[in-house]
């Protein structure tokens, strides 16, 4: 090719720097095309880089050759480089110019071309020197050589990554030095994120000297980061800081048994008022980052107070109002490690302390410390929702009294508090309705407060109102619809969209009472779904579309369907404007849509699934570049601002980049956000439109679907999970309801086959969950897993565990137990951290609440596997019992308590199958009915009446009956309905058991007659009734001597009407009780 125009080339490069953006537009397209397409334009850049004046210009010119390297300075298609006879050359000038250039940024980027050309060279064994040179520029008497030499090792090792692990012990040699170097700050710097570099790719198994050689460096890395400190150099400090944050998040040996001083370093800068804002919000975060990544560990180094102390004291810190506020403030992100904290840590550690600090902030003068005391609540409601439950009784009177405090940021940290209740604690909260709605409407009227305060309102009464029993809101709709209506007329668009969402829940709440309401509400939002832009308003049209959807569920299908063809072509146009956050609100338009309307959706369905399926499939990758690698922004020359700010991008196609495949990035995108959405929309439609599916459309989901259980984003594998099991237990339903499919049994081999389309379907998904779950990292995936599996297994049976013939397939039996397994030792995958050696860190005794509820999901899926394995579970049992069993004997009372109730409805699945467990399982319940827990002692009452119904080894249960009956006095005379029911169930089951083991079998019929009928758990109903009646015909003289005490009783029970949950008598036991009452009636 002809020699490349120099003159040329470098005009058009100056005309960059013209502050005019025609002129720079023209000259980047003339570049771009008539130069940066030919390799000769490289050398050209580097002479520029190395003697141009204009420190903007060889800023551009060192930008544009790193990218140039990456694309011409190897060969391709097995050609040599046309740059190869130049390439000593060009080193060698760059390394020249790296020394003389005066500007840290130019001087960075030269260093960057440096680490491009070597991060292919030195794989060749080309630039052998390079080592050579930059340690001999690291160890120079010259500052900006060690400077210099320092960062491009820096660069190198983050290049190379672990390809230089067999250097890692000549670099510890230089960077202890380097580390404690006399003159340069920024040496030492360099030297710490070079270390820090170097400790992320360390490998426990591999790299143990120099894990400890890194160990022995910390203290030095710790004295850097204090000098950055005092440097008030904000570059420095977040490259300091970054370093200890990766390394937290690094190989667990790498910061070993330093973590606690470092953790009580970063507490101290953190605490210290004095100390920037910044420093403290940096040592804040490394906590963080502690608290999330190494959480096990500081659980057992019992960190947990001392941390929460810390963060409650931090956050009642004075801070601008939210309106204007820095999310980066201390106090704000003391709140955020409270909720942190509640979530990684068990109670004990965290909210138990946290509750008995919170008494001096909430009776304080400082409007500060009351902020935070209600801030504080809010925020770890989330983490223990059981156990603030336990507390709801003294947290009430706190936030109603903050509900009225002179200070307004304290009611709206009331009201903040109050709506993250209401949203973990719905129920609980509900119970105070009648203290806490009638405040929130009259905090709509008052005069003076900030709008924000209004948006925070709105936001508590739809949090609270949705959870309201229907009964109770005719009390409340006259008086909360004109205030929400009015907050709707206002200018400001979030508080509009929080009155909307109120309305939203007022609604939901209200059910048919809210018709009065219907029409002028829904005329009255009508406009909003003519919103066409801008981002507050196109949220406002999304929550708008949620509200009538509520809307339609309360006022049922027939008075909405007026308006369902407006609507979805609203909703429709919606989707054309390719609003993420729109499209979310339509996708849940639509499932709610599905509900109300279910198989009478069937029109829309074809457009609606084919706008979900396209969500989900739609490309989301981007790449996200870093600071010095984005594209250079031209705005400003010599301090003559151009026109318009001009980029100047990357010149050519990169075709040979492996800078790694984008869509393998773990980044949390919106568009991901949107998935997990139409997918939880699509679980909605399949399980409500089941028959109006057309089979290609709903085959074509399943196959879309599937393809998401590898997804980056763990939201939208949960969603996935969800949906297909979903799916599958909507199909089977389906089939069973049309005839088509059997009631199935429990036990393996089948006893009876389902149907070929569900046996297929049903292998699929079984086979490609487990698939998930074996290398899930995510808990809330796996959590999604278990309990599908676990309800899933309940309604349909055990053909989950067979192949597409039929035929049993130990490996999906035996995959599901060590799942399951796995979870209970609390080794599973995503529950593994590595302690300070590298070993994996054994699950600790106590739980955080969100890690129990992992544990629950197991044992919901070992309930699922009971039940479709019936008396065949007994050789589950005897592999997995264990593990359940110790946590009947945890220090936590709902651990006990769930543990033994899981025990129990095995032994109910099981029935006989439970015969070879009998020893031990009386041992157990036995032990349990003695609990100081009034939870277990009723779930053991519950497991000891099946336990002696169903075991064969009558001599053991025999033995036993004495010691039971002690046990359950306290039952019968608590004044807790659910205990006592419970032991009524296990006298009657244990007298249907062995009557002749019951040494006065009238005494026992006495204490039964003396607390029936049942007041809470009316299960138990069922062998209560069964037990009288069987005693009757047996003709037993015990109860016919107390028929007149006992018949009140029956008629009783037979003139409550059958009911799900009150009166749940089965068809056949109310029957043969209305034969005994008339039989006894008869014989009067």
């Amino acid at each position: 090719m002809a020699a490349l125009d120099k003159q040329r080339f470098l005009t058009l490069l100056e005309g960059i720097l013209q502050p005019n953006t025609e002129t720079v537009k023209q000259a980047t397209a003339t570049l771009q095309k008539d130069f940066f397409t030919y390799p000769q334009s490289l050398p050209l850049l580097i002479e520029v880089l190395a003697s141009h004046p204009e420190q903007a210009l060889r800023q551009i010119a060192a930008v544009q050759a790193a990218r140039l390297v990456a694309n011409f300075w190897q060969g391709s298609s097995g050609k040599e480089s046309e740059l190869e006879g130049q390439k000593d050359q060009i080193r060698d000038a760059l390394l020249q110019t790296a020394v003389k250039e005066p500007t840290p940024i130019v001087k960075h980027a030269i260093a960057r071309i440096i680490s491009a050309i070597a991060r292919v060279d030195l794989p060749e064994g080309k630039w052998g020197s390079l080592p050579g040179h930059l340690h001999q520029a690291a160890t120079s008497n010259n500052v900006s050589d060690r400077e210099l030499g320092i960062f491009i090792l820096y660069n190198l090792i983050e290049t190379f990554e672990d390809q230089f692990s067999d250097k890692w012990s000549d670099f510890f040699v230089l960077f202890e030095r380097t580390l404690n170097d006399p003159e340069s700050l920024q040496v030492r710097v360099y030297t710490l994120m070079a270390l820090g570099k170097m400790g992320e790719n360390f490998e426990s198994d591999e790299d143990s000297d120099s894990i400890k050689k890194f160990k022995t460096l910390l203290p030095a890395m710790v004295e850097v980061l204090k000098q950055v400190i005092q440097s008030d150099d904000s570059k420095m400090l977040d490259d300091s800081f970054e370093v200890f944050i990766n390394a937290v998040g690094s190989e667990g040996a790498l910061i070993g048994n330093y973590l606690k001083d470092l953790i009580e370093f970063m507490i101290g800068l953190a605490e210290n008022t004095n100390n920037d804002q910044d420093v403290r919000s940096k040592a804040l975060n490394f906590l963080l980052t502690c608290v999330r990544i190494r959480k096990m560990k500081v659980q057992s180094m019992k960190l947990g107070e001392r941390l929460t102390l810390m963060a409650i004291k931090i956050a009642a810190e004075p801070q601008e109002d939210d309106e204007g506020g820095d999310d980066s403030a201390p106090s704000r992100i003391g709140i955020l490690m409270i909720n942190f904290l509640a979530e990684a840590l068990p109670p004990s550690q965290v909210v138990v302390p946290l509750m008995k600090a919170l008494g001096p902030y909430i009776s304080s003068q400082n409007a500060n410390e009351r902020r935070a005391a209600l801030l504080a609540i809010g925020s770890c409601v989330e983490g223990a929702p059981d156990f603030v439950a336990t507390q709801i009784e003294q947290v009430i009177p706190v936030i109603h009294n903050a509900l009225t405090d002179h200070d307004v940021q304290v009611r709206k940290a009331a009201l903040h508090a109050l709506a993250n209740l209401a949203d973990e604690l719905g129920d609980e909260i509900a119970q105070f309705h009648a203290q806490i709605v009638p405040i929130l409407i009259q905090m709509l009227d008052v005069q003076g407060d900030s709008i924000d305060i209004k948006r925070s309102c709105c936001y508590a009464i739809d949090a609270v109102l949705g959870e309201v029993d229907s009964k109770e809101m005719p009390n409340y709709l006259n008086s909360i619809m004109p205030r929400l209506s009015a907050m709707f007329t206002q200018d400001d668009i979030p508080l509009k969209t929080a009155a909307v969402g109120a309305i939203a829940s007022t609604a939901r709440g209200s059910g048919e009472k809210f018709v009065p309401y219907f029409s002028d509400t829904m005329n009255a939002l009508s406009s909003c779904l003519t919103i066409s832009d801008g981002e507050d308003e196109l949220s406002l049209r999304s929550v708008t579309l949620d509200c009538m959807g509520a809307i339609a569920e309360a006022v049922g299908p027939t008075a909405f369907t007026p308006y369902v063809q407006d609507l979805m072509r609203a909703a429709e146009e919606s989707i054309k404007l390719d609003h993420t956050r729109l499209k979310e609100g339509v996708f849940s338009f639509w499932a709610i849509l599905a509900r109300v309307y279910k198989n009478e959706f069937k029109p829309f369905l074809t457009p609606v699934l084919s706008a979900l399926l396209e969500s989900i499939i739609q490309a989301e990758a981007e790449l996200d570049l870093d600071d010095e690698d984005a594209p250079l922004v031209v705005s400003e020359i010599g301090g003559a601002k151009l026109d318009t700010p001009v980029v100047i991008t990357d010149m050519i196609e990169d075709d040979d980049s492996d800078d790694g495949n984008w869509e393998d990035l773990a980044a949390v995108t919106a568009v991901s956000l949107e998935k997990e959405v139409a997918i939880d929309a699509i679980g909605e439609i399949i399980s409500h439109c089941t028959e109006a599916l057309d089979q290609a459309e709903f085959q074509k989901t399943i196959d879309v679907l599937i393809e998401r259980l590898s997804h980056m984003y763990e939201g939208v594998r949960r969603a996935t999970i969800d949906t297909l099991w979903r799916a599958y237990a909507a199909f089977w339903s389906a089939q069973t309801k049309a005839g088509i499919n059997q009631r199935w049994e429990a036990g393996l081999p089948l006893k009876v086959q389902p149907t070929q389309d569900l046996q297929k379907f049903g292998n699929l998904i079984i086979t490609r969950t487990l698939a998930v779950c074996l290398q899930e990292t995510e808990r809330e995936v796996v959590t999604a897993v278990a309990h599908n599996l676990g309800e899933t297994l309940k309604v349909c049976g055990p053909s989950l565990f067979t192949d597409e013939k039929g035929d049993v397939d130990e490996v999906l039996v035996t995959e599901t137990m060590t799942q399951i397994s796995l979870i209970l030792s609390k080794k599973h995958l995503c529950q593994l951290e590595m302690d300070d050696d590298g070993e994996l860190l054994e699950g600790l005794e106590e739980s955080s609440e969100y890690d129990w509820v992992l544990i629950e999901s197991a044992f919901d899926w070992l309930q699922g596997l009971a039940a479709a394995l019936g008396p065949s579970f007994t050789a589950a049992w005897t592999k997995i019992g264990g593990e359940v069993l110790k946590y009947a004997s945890s220090s936590e009372g709902i651990e006990r308590s769930h543990a033994i109730g899981v025990t129990a409805d095995c032994i109910r699945y099981m029935q006989g199958g439970v015969t070879p467990h009998t020893a031990n399982l009386m041992q157990v319940l036995l032990r349990r009915l003695g609990d100081e827990n009034f939870e277990v002692k009723s779930n053991a009452a519950y497991g000891m009446g099946l336990l002696c119904f169903y075991s064969e080894d009558k001599a053991e249960i025999a033995k036993n009956y004495n010691s039971i009956f002690e046990k359950l006095e306290v039952l019968f005379s608590t004044s807790k309905h659910r205990g006592r029911d419970n032991a009524c169930g296990c006298v009657a089951r244990m007298i249907m058991g062995n009557i002749n083991a019951i040494s006065d079998l009238g005494q026992a019929l006495d204490v039964l007659a003396g607390v029936l009928p049942l007041e809470e758990d009316f299960e138990e109903n069922e062998p209560i009734y069964t037990m009288f009646v069987q005693l009757y015909k047996d003709q037993n003289q015990a109860v016919h001597a107390r028929t007149d005490r006992l018949l009140p009783l029956f008629e009783k029970v037979l003139s409550t009407p059958y009911d799900e949950f009150k009166n749940p008598l089965l068809d056949g036991t109310r029957a043969q009780l209305q034969e005994l009452v008339t039989y006894i009636h008869q014989n009067k």
